[in-house]
């Protein structure tokens, strides 16, 4: 659900230039609750501060660095994900890419919560500045 609504929130913004990253995000999940039968309630922080991460780090396509929400360890996750996948690594899982993102920053357990998921997802849908 959380990849869908990232992808959604990235084509809004590629369309919609009047549009902010909180805005395409909240907008996102309008389309995915009118498209899913479940409705989500919930807006968990972890991936749209991960979509955010990646906007105010400017390595979403369209969008400029900047201040779109708050700096978190999901900005960071984000920022280590797209830079294993620049490496040209290939990740058919995204909890392949999750492993790694916490090896390469020294933690030793650390439970996802779809940061990966979004990042594998907007690389794979070449909206990443790679």
């Amino acid at each position: 659900m959380y990849p869908f609504i990232a992808i959604t929130a990235a084509e809004l913004l590629q369309t919609n230039k009047n549009l902010g990253p909180k805005e395409a995000w909240e907008k996102a999940i309008e389309v995915y609750n009118k498209e899913d039968e479940r409705s989500l309630q919930d807006n968990k922080g972890c991936p749209r501060n991960t979509f955010l991460g990646l906007c105010n780090l400017g390595l979403l396509k369209g969008v400029k660095e900047g201040d779109y929400g708050p700096k978190s360890d999901n900005m960071e996750y984000a920022r280590v994900g797209v830079r294993l996948l620049a490496k040209g690594k290939q990740y058919q899982r995204h909890g392949d890419l999750w492993t790694d993102i916490l090896k390469e920053l020294r933690i030793e357990s650390k439970a996802p919560n779809s940061q990966a998921e979004i990042v594998l997802a907007l690389f794979n849908n070449d909206y990443l500045k790679i």
